[in-house]
């Protein structure tokens, strides 16, 4: 049985983004992840959602429309 190192994970466009930062506010990680995939500067962030296993899921989501 796997164990999970992080209570959150992120996923975007179909992938499963680990938490990079765990133990820091969710602002944290969507800045160090943003440094590893630019296109998540300008994304929207839905969630969380709590799964049986308690780990938080967040969705990356892109933004569309007008960013002023």
């Amino acid at each position: 049985m796997a164990t999970r190192s992080s209570s959150r994970i992120f996923s975007y466009n179909g992938k499963v983004l680990e938490d990079p930062v765990p133990n820091e506010p969710v602002k944290k990680a969507m800045e160090i992840l943003s440094v590893m995939h630019p296109e998540l500067n300008n994304a929207v962030l839905k969630g969380p959602t709590v799964g049986r296993d308690g780990v938080k899921h967040y969705k990356i989501e892109k933004r569309v429309g007008n960013f002023n």
